[in-house]
């Protein structure tokens, strides 16, 4: 039974679950006697969440509030100071004898509530001794579940720095301070909006480069210090103080904190939801003036500042502090508005109890009962933020290890420890396995047991259907594509569009006015060259080595150019039906050597042109059983293929720009080149020849799938796991 919690952090476990089975507590003697009173400090509020009254318990000297449930607020409603500790768990035990509460819960309820000097009784000795005990298993319990990465450091009272601050909250949190807000963050947003190809350019620039993460390094505490400032800001607007400030080393980097606890006093919840809100609201603003100085000034040391500075304050908004996912502001923001207290909590241990009473067969005593409404967030919630942490400490991990790969090893192995490890110890905690009778906990292990190997055996036996998709175009054979043999100007077009052709047919003639003047010159200097030879050898024969060289170049120049010349006619390579783009503009334009003019639709199968990445491109060649291709333009049919051309090596250049990220493909391209086709990884181009004719639109995009056979799901896995370790791991250059 959860006793009692700090309304905004609700992340310990229920410390009794261990004897929750046992009705006595073997110490209850020193505490039977004892007369327990709230202090004058201690001041209870009645709160409603959803229609169900709750209690909170304020302490007035720090404004930090504790909420109690219905048990907890049954034994303090009658502490007074007259009735003795086993005259009070009689009276509970009469008034609801089929909830009956242990003896150990009433202790854990006296140690919580005297280890935050809320209680105040005649204390002997032994039973200082008692609490003294009890204080130190907790310590250690909570000991045990410190994360190295993530602790704080309590720095004092930051009543004084905050006193000078205080006329700025009802200024800043108020209609004036919310038009001020908008008027800086919504043109910030529309200025992101226009620029937002080169924000995603410098965006991987600062994440590709260590100085750049360093530079936000530094940043980020001045950040977050802003950040906080704005919640103890905001409390103070409502009547609330902040009596504790420090730093949170987050993986040894400082960042600093305030103690808001007390916003659980206010007795609205859109104030509350607003004092969570105020540091999200404080680093957009920061974001929003960081993009007005980005715009504003040259290239240079202080737009680089402000880009990183803006792109430090959104990252941390998205991704983690205004993200409801995750427990931060966005969560408590969340909680507030929808009037869901302890959401994650609550979801967890719903969680808990649905999988040990399906999976070990064990019923908690006193299980979560949702409120009106609460049940859909109790079964999305749990799920949804476990599975963004862990996609979270994936990205975080395999981005470390892009600088270096032990770095990023120990971020996952730290971080999806975190996230699944230390869940499932908490679930077991809670259940309370070891409190149990032998009987009943070997039942519990066993039926666990017979699942887990079952879901073992499926994973590492069990074959299973295994593929890959990629993506591709429709490509033409180099033999149907029509392209200029020198630079020109279409002068002239033989044949029509959509007009059949035969191969060797001239279907245009390029013209470029320079080519017969310079071929005129060239004559000219060729018989020039021939006449001072022939002078030569008659006059000056130690000159004639050095004319016929002239003479040979001469010769060799007005060959290339004849050549040129010759290659002005645009022919067919293949039968087939013309295709001319645009062919009423055709005449009259300028094609570069090699530019396409139209091409040639033939008999020949359709060819889809892909680009995989490296790693999938290795499992293609060691594993394909089939590939099947479905065209956009008709995707529910599918055709089969084969594997027609590989091209040697590796490239980082694709194709078609269609399949880059940016013209919605699924390849990450460089935002830094215009045309979208230089990867930022290097891929392997393969060419698919379906079984037939399929499509005659050159450039229409296609989904190929190939298929590889079976594995177990632990062998796809881990091969997965490989070729995601490798691609990423690798020191940047």
């Amino acid at each position: 039974m959860r006793w009692l919690r700090s309304a905004k952090a609700g992340t310990q476990h229920a410390d009794a679950q261990a004897a929750q089975e046992s009705l006595f507590n073997p110490r209850w003697h020193r505490v039977a006697a004892l007369r327990p009173q709230l202090r004058p400090h201690a001041e209870l509020r009645l709160q409603v969440q959803r229609g169900k009254p709750f209690h909170v318990l304020r302490d007035l000297t720090n404004d930090n509030a504790l909420r109690l449930n219905e048990a907890a607020y049954a034994f303090v409603g009658r502490c007074d100071g007259q009735s003795s500790v086993q005259q009070i768990w009689n009276a509970m035990l009469a008034a609801q004898p089929h909830q009956a509460v242990t003896q150990t819960e009433i202790i854990e309820l006296l140690v919580g509530l005297h280890g935050r000097n809320l209680l105040q009784f005649d204390v002997t000795p032994d039973v200082e001794n008692l609490f003294h005990a009890q204080d130190r298993r907790r310590r250690r319990r909570r000991a045990g579940g410190v994360n190295p990465l993530a602790f704080r450091l309590p720095l004092g009272d930051p009543s004084r720095l905050l006193a000078p601050l205080r006329p700025l909250g009802p200024w800043l949190f108020s209609r004036t301070g919310l038009a001020l807000w908008l008027a800086a963050v919504l043109p910030a947003l529309l200025a992101a909006a226009m620029h937002w190809d080169e924000l995603a350019q410098g965006a991987g620039k600062v994440l590709a480069s260590p100085g750049y993460v360093l530079l936000a390094w530094l940043c980020y505490p001045f950040i977050k210090g802003l950040h906080e400032a704005a919640h103890a800001l905001a409390l103070q607007r409502y009547g609330g103080e902040v009596h504790q400030a420090g730093v949170t080393l987050i993986a040894l980097s400082p960042v600093p904190f305030v103690d808001a606890s007390a916003a659980d006093g206010l007795r609205q919840r859109g104030q509350r939801a607003l004092v969570s809100a105020a540091g999200i609201l404080a680093e957009l603003a920061i974001a929003a003036l960081a993009m007005g100085v980005w715009l504003a000034v040259q290239p240079g040391l202080v737009r680089d500042l402000a880009f990183v500075v803006m792109f430090t304050s959104a990252l941390s908004t998205v991704l983690t502090n205004g993200n409801p996912l995750l427990r931060y502001d966005g969560y408590f923001v969340l909680c507030d508005l929808l009037d869901l207290r302890n959401l994650a909590t609550r979801s967890g241990r719903w969680w808990s109890e649905a999988i040990g009473e399906r999976l070990f067969g064990v019923r908690v005593r006193t299980p979560v009962e949702p409120l009106p409404g609460e049940r859909i967030w109790l079964q999305v919630y749990a799920p949804l933020s476990w599975t963004y942490r862990v996609v979270l400490s994936v990205v975080v991990g395999l981005w470390l290890g892009g600088f270096a790969a032990m770095l990023g090893v120990a971020a996952l192995i730290v971080l999806l420890g975190a996230n699944i490890a230390v869940p499932l110890k908490n679930m077991l905690q809670m259940l309370g396995l070891s409190g149990r009778e032998d009987g009943e906990r070997r039942r519990a292990w066993l039926r666990a047991g017979v699942v887990g190997a079952a879901l073992a055996a499926f994973v590492t036996l069990v074959p299973l259907p295994q593929s890959s998709v990629a993506e591709g175009v429709v490509w033409l054979p180099e033999n149907a594509q029509l392209r200029a043999g020198t630079d020109g100007f279409i002068a002239e077009l033989d044949a029509a569009n959509g007009q059949q052709v035969h191969a060797g047919a001239r279907i245009a003639l390029l013209d470029d006015p320079v080519l017969p003047a310079q071929r005129a010159t060239l004559v000219g200097d060729v018989a020039e060259a021939n006449v001072r030879l022939f002078y030569a050898i008659d006059r000056a024969p130690q000159d004639a080595p050095d004319l016929r060289q002239r003479l040979a170049y001469h010769e060799a120049e007005l060959a290339r150019l004849d050549e040129r010349l010759a290659v002005r006619e645009v022919a067919a390579l293949a039968d087939g039906l013309l295709v001319l783009p645009r062919h009423d503009e055709l005449v009259g334009q300028f094609r570069r050597r090699g530019e396409a003019i139209g091409y040639v639709l033939t008999a020949a199968p359709t060819t889809v042109r892909v680009a995989l990445p490296q790693q999938q491109a290795e499992l293609v060649r060691a594993r394909t059983r089939g590939i099947a291709v479905r065209l956009l333009e008709s995707p529910a049919q599918p055709h089969a293929g084969r594997i027609a051309l590989r091209v040697p090596g590796t490239l980082n250049q694709l194709p078609s720009a269609a399949l880059g990220e940016a013209s919605g493909g699924r390849i990450a391209t460089d935002p830094a080149d215009p045309d979208g086709l230089r990867t930022r990884q290097p891929v392997v181009v393969m060419d698919i020849e379906l079984d037939g004719r399929a499509s005659p639109r050159f450039g229409t995009r296609a989904l190929v799938r190939f298929d590889h056979g079976t594995a177990p799901l632990a062998q796809q896995a881990l091969r997965g796991l490989q070729q995601l370790l490798l691609g990423h791991f690798n020191p940047r250059s």
